[in-house]
Parts: structure tokens; sequence; C-alpha cells
């Protein structure tokens, strides 16, 4: 079965984050399972410690790594991407979000695909509900449904 997880470092602390992220994720969960593993933010040097993310990362997975030098789709092409992601084995998408100071760039070696929600930076915890927000968008895009005019 398709399934969707989302890796994050540390909490969210803003209540109308976490709001957002609820609302998100409990609409995703029509279309495809998913799950969000929050990691420890501990930091060291100014990075997160990152052997606990890489281990985090299902074996079985396709891994595409949130960062604003990735690429960028519209959200059109980010539902085909999607779609082929979760139709093509492993059927498995982790998308993985670093804390306050990002990722260090060997862990953004550790991933299959490097995407990009914006050439501005966000807050790490904004970030979240974007990426929610513009898979839901995707998943309504390939089913056809009237949210994505």
């Amino acid at each position: 079965m398709a399934k969707i997880s989302f890796l994050w470092v540390g909490k969210t602390k803003e209540p109308w984050i976490k709001n957002g992220i609820e609302i998100y994720l409990k609409k995703i969960k029509h279309f495809v399972k998913i799950d969000v593993h929050t990691l420890k933010d501990t930091k060291r040097d100014g990075r997160s410690r990152e052997a606990s993310i890489v281990d985090a990362i299902p074996r079985d997975s396709f891994c595409v790594i949130l960062d604003e030098r990735g690429r960028s789709f519209n959200s059109e092409a980010f539902s085909k991407f999607i779609s082929q992601r979760l139709t093509q084995p492993p059927n498995h998408i982790v998308f993985l979000l670093g804390g306050p100071y990002g990722l260090s760039p060997a862990t953004k070696d550790k991933g299959d695909f490097i995407l990009s929600l914006s050439p501005m930076t966000f807050t790490h915890e904004m970030a979240r509900v974007i990426l929610l927000e513009q898979v839901y968008r995707a998943l309504t895009i390939e089913k056809g449904l009237p949210y994505h005019h």
C-alpha cells in the first residue's frame, strides 16, 4: 500500500502551526496511509545531530529532502511527481525536513531527491504546513477534485 511519511526535527511550538498541521494531516489521510515522526532537536556545532535522522529514514522508501536549493515544481508537476512515486516501488515517500539550522550536506546526500518549496526561506515550522498543504493539493489534483482550480 502507498504511504507517505513526514520526518522533521524539533517539536512544533506555535499553536496555529500545530492546528494547520493537524488539519492537513487529517485531509491527507483520506488519500494515503501516512505517519509523522518528530525527531529530537539536539544541537552540536550549530547543526542537529544527524545520525538519528538518517537512521529514521525507512530503508524501503524514496526520501525527499527539503532544501531551498532543491528542485521546485508547480502544483500540477508536483502532483505528477507524487503520483509516480506512490505507484512505483517502493510506494513509500519520506519527506525529511531539518530543524532551524537545516540539514548537513552529508544528510542531504542520503536523500533520493532534493525539493525546494520556494527560493525564499521559511521557518522550519512553517515549511511543515506549506509542505502538507502542497501534498494535499497534489493528491486532490491526482483525483480530479476541485480543491485546485
